[in-house]
């Protein structure tokens, strides 16, 4: 049991689950329904009157023995709530590189969050029919910590139910499936797997800790159909939308930040 303050700062957390989960206890509602605040208190003391008595015989709805007296106590005023903050899905401001000198280098970057940089060129693939063209990027996360980038679904693609994520484990070693390739099948931990073999087709993966950061490079075709994974579309028209996370630290767990931006991508020309 963690005692109150009784006058002074207290520190409390809250929570609350998804609608559809009726009185189930479950996971809460990650983007929206969980958070702390800091309030201060002070004891609440009640005062007393220093008006002259009324008779009650002025005063409808009072009795004599008291009965039917509403009113209230004067209380300090609420102190405003620190909530924690809330992602929500943008427009991200894209950088062009000017120190970029060929399309094996990357062309353009897109600050994420205080903590999150991304470094990425497309290019088109020698088959020149778009089905190995493909995008490189560099995620630059402050901190030792897991980091993830993703494409959701194309009907919700600010999702991460549906989506598919590109995650990186720093203490795992780095391979095939690390950086690897995961479905989301929900937000539970046991709606996040890993995909088969098969369906690692990262290439130039790798993951680089230092003092101060995590640094995950990788490069993942544009299309893959029939493989279940979402498609990165490449539009003159349209900008593309990717999701993001990242966690507390180098094990795969609960985020501390995520959500979703959308960016306008292009091909490299030389």
């Amino acid at each position: 049991e963690i005692a109150l303050t009784a006058d002074g700062t207290n520190h409390f957390t809250w929570a609350f689950g998804y609608p559809d989960d009726g009185s189930k206890l479950g996971l809460h509602d990650k983007k929206e329904g969980a958070g702390a605040f800091s309030l201060d208190v002070t004891p609440c003391v009640p005062t007393v009157a220093t008006t002259p008595a009324v008779s009650t015989d002025a005063v409808t709805g009072i009795e004599e023995d008291g009965s039917g007296m509403t009113g209230s106590v004067p209380v300090p005023a609420p102190v405003p709530a620190t909530l924690a903050p809330t992602k929500t899905t943008v427009d991200a401001n894209v950088t062009a590189l000017s120190a970029a000198a060929s399309c094996s280098d990357y062309q353009h970057m897109v600050s994420i969050d205080d903590k999150l940089d991304m470094y990425y060129v497309v290019n088109r693939g020698a088959a020149g029919d778009g089905t190995d063209d493909t995008i490189s990027v560099k995620l630059v996360c402050s901190g030792k910590r897991w980091v993830s980038l993703g494409v959701g679904p194309e009907s919700a693609p600010a999702r991460m139910v549906g989506g598919d994520a590109v995650i990186a484990l720093p203490n795992d070693a780095v391979g095939l499936t690390n950086p690897g390739f995961y479905s989301m099948t929900s937000e539970e931990n046991d709606g996040v797997n890993l995909m088969g073999n098969a369906l690692q087709t990262l290439s130039g993966q790798d993951i680089v800790q230092n003092t101060g950061s995590t640094n995950v490079t990788f490069t993942r075709t544009l299309a893959e159909p029939g493989s279940g994974k979402n498609s990165i579309a490449v539009s003159d028209t349209a900008d593309t939308t990717f999701i993001w996370a990242y966690g507390y630290a180098n094990d795969l767990n609960l985020h501390k930040a995520f959500g979703a931006f959308s960016i306008p991508l292009s091909y490299c020309e030389e």
